[in-house]
């Protein structure tokens, strides 16, 4: 792609750091860069949630919210021995695990 530098024709070298990627001058401070995204997280995840205090409407309404279940699909959830909240990807299990937690809620995933 390139063999000399255009600035001063000296050599130049491919480096990648972090996330910068491009060419490199040896000799002055030409380069042509890119911002190189590392892998994202494609897993799937599940988010449980035990010891549920089903009179309180605060763990009710977060678990509800994390999940996108009104209340009758969540007596049904809620009465596994262990109840899956949500499946998704690392980013939605993040915000559910958020929700739950300030309800005081102790979410587990895996």
């Amino acid at each position: 792609m390139f063999d000399k530098c255009e600035k001063c024709g000296g050599d130049i070298e491919y480096r990648q750091t972090d996330s910068v990627q491009g060419w490199f001058c040896k000799n002055c401070d030409w380069s042509i860069v890119a911002t190189c995204v590392p892998e994202l997280d494609e897993d799937t995840y599940c988010i449980y949630v035990l010891g549920v205090n089903y009179m309180d409407s605060k763990h009710i309404s977060a678990i509800s919210r994390a999940c996108g279940k009104n209340y009758l699909a969540l007596s049904r959830l809620l009465q596994q021995e262990k109840p899956k909240v949500l499946e998704g990807d690392a980013s939605q299990i993040l915000k559910a695990k958020s929700i739950l937690e300030s309800a005081g809620l102790n979410p587990i995933i895996c």
